[in-house]
């Protein structure tokens, strides 16, 4: 059913292969979509994950905890896109 409303959708983008099967699935549907990517350094990233735990460790959130090996696994798995896959690319 079509609501006429934008959404954005933060998982499963991770590696080329989704974001190449998310692009022929809503794009074989006719729905508008584009890809944003924002570009952070690896020093940048662990701050953050920083902050994400402390937020979670003091009951500020309720995301899930990321130890070391876990950011190890996440970092891993993650493919950075092309410039040619990104339709708004922001440099941080």
């Amino acid at each position: 059913m079509e609501t006429g409303i934008n959404v954005v959708l933060d998982w499963g983008f991770w590696t080329k292969s989704e974001r190449d099967f998310a692009k022929q699935f809503y794009g074989s549907r006719g729905i508008e979509y584009e890809f944003h990517y924002i570009s952070i350094n690896d020093e940048e990233w662990y701050r953050r994950l920083e902050k994400r735990n402390k937020d979670v460790l003091e009951k500020k959130s309720d995301a899930y905890y990321v130890d070391e090996g876990l950011a190890e696994k996440f970092k891993s798995i993650f493919e950075i896109p092309g410039k040619d896959e990104i339709d708004v690319w922001v440099e941080q």
